[in-house]
């Protein structure tokens, strides 16, 4: 304990002894004021003493084990001691200097610490960005895909008169193993115990689904659309809607505009599902 009270007590009496001599060795100051009474000589030691506590940031930039040594094993090294005090005793005399020194030192390095940082992000994210005109994800899930054809199955029977009993019963069947939502007043909705969605909502889960069924956590615009299934006027109109919603975002990197599902996005996507 006492060790490092005489620790600091040297670095803090270097500190005002060279803050006072680079009060002497100024040419400014005013031969006809009192030393005592001149605010500057306080400033000057203020500013000796601020520079002497920096000495030990100094000594960590350059990797120096001085204060290492100066209290191993919670030994003080009188030595090591006398060497630390001188070189605080310097720094304060140039006091000035010394801080604008370290403190752009210290910058420089942080600076480039967080450009090899911003290096690495980029690096990750381009890893999870997905490319443009990507072939359909096998990892897409199968009702999934059967749930962005139904509407249009169900349009093309009735509009050539039939019922469409077969693939109905096919979808009707999937669907309710896996509790895919289905559209209202289609034919699937009445045979089936998933979520009944209007079609605005239905498309919503499709993006929704589509931002989450993918090994790239940034999507594109043509990975969403075929993973979707839908034409791309309706997968540009659902990201609007999603993005004023606060449940999907975008972000601009090299390949161009991707977009990534948020937490709140997550969350109804699971309320669409049951």
């Amino acid at each position: 304990m006492w060790d490092h009270i005489v620790f600091v007590a040297t670095m803090a009496l270097a500190g005002i002894v060279g803050g006072a001599a680079s009060y002497l060795l100024s040419s400014s100051q005013n031969d006809h004021t009192p030393v005592f009474r001149d605010r500057v000589f306080y400033r000057t030691v203020f500013i000796g003493l601020v520079a002497s506590f920096l000495v030990p940031l100094f000594l960590q930039l350059i990797s120096s084990n001085l204060i290492d040594n100066t209290l191993a094993d919670d030994k003080l090294d009188f030595n090591n001691l006398l060497i630390l005090g001188s070189y605080c005793l310097i720094v304060a005399i140039s006091s000035r200097k010394f801080i604008e020194m370290i403190t752009n030192s210290t910058l420089d390095k942080l600076n480039t610490k967080v450009d090899a940082l911003s290096g690495d992000v980029a690096t990750i994210k381009d890893a999870h960005t997905e490319e443009d005109s990507v072939e359909p994800d096998d990892s897409t899930d199968e009702t999934l895909k059967a749930s962005a054809s139904e509407s249009d199955a169900g349009e093309t029977n009735r509009a050539n008169g039939t019922n469409g009993s077969d693939s109905a019963t096919t979808d009707s069947l999937q669907a309710m193993s896996t509790g895919t939502p289905t559209i209202i007043g289609s034919p699937q909705a009445s045979t089936t115990k998933g979520p009944q969605l209007s079609p605005a909502d239905h498309a919503r889960y499709r993006v929704l689904k589509a931002l989450t069924k993918s090994a790239y956590m940034f999507r594109s615009m043509d990975g969403i659309r075929t993973d979707a299934g839908l034409p791309e006027s309706t997968v540009n109109e659902t990201l609007r809607q999603l993005l004023d919603e606060k449940l999907a975002s975008q972000s601009f990197s090299t390949q161009g505009i991707r977009f990534n599902i948020t937490p709140s996005g997550r969350e109804r996507l699971a309320q669409y599902t049951g």
